[in-house]
């Protein structure tokens, strides 16, 4: 019996505890993370939404200068589970990308919260999108939800 107890802390832990809790988050386990005053934001993928991806081998990400709004196709990430389509956030102008993501897509495995990075977005309506994205809590409960992981 407790072989069995570390293993499942363990496993409540990659799948429920892994979020940081100064980002926002989407259904499609995105994160966005509020960058500075100008309403930049960077937005990436969370860990848990990376290991259902599987291992990353590939992304293609949007150029800088495209604009794009909320729903809209943002990127894709290829790995070897299967490949995803992801729709943004938020609205607003592609400010940046992770060029790192080229050489060695990995990144978005190894590194999700930080050098994983997708792109950097300025924002056009942060105070009224912001709303429709998930705190670290209900995002939480979201995972809780669909696994019937009573808490």
């Amino acid at each position: 019996m407790n072989s069995v107890l570390p293993l499942v802390i363990h496993l409540s832990t990659i799948v429920i505890g892994c979020l940081s809790v100064d980002r926002y988050y989407t259904e499609e386990h995105l994160w966005v993370k509020l960058r500075d005053q100008n309403k930049t934001v960077v937005i990436s993928i969370t860990e848990r939404g990376a290991n259902l991806i599987g291992d990353i081998f590939g992304v293609t990400l949007p150029e800088v200068g495209q604009i794009v709004y909320q729903g809209e196709y943002l990127l894709s990430v290829e790995g070897d589970n299967f490949s995803y389509d992801f729709h943004s956030p938020l609205s607003g102008e592609i400010s940046k990308i992770n060029t790192d993501l080229f050489l060695d897509p990995s990144l978005l495995n190894r590194f999700p919260w930080s050098y994983g990075w997708l792109v950097r977005m300025q924002t056009f309506d942060l105070d009224g999108e912001l709303p429709s994205l998930m705190t670290t809590e209900e995002h939480n409960q979201l995972i809780r939800e669909k696994l019937h992981i009573i808490n």
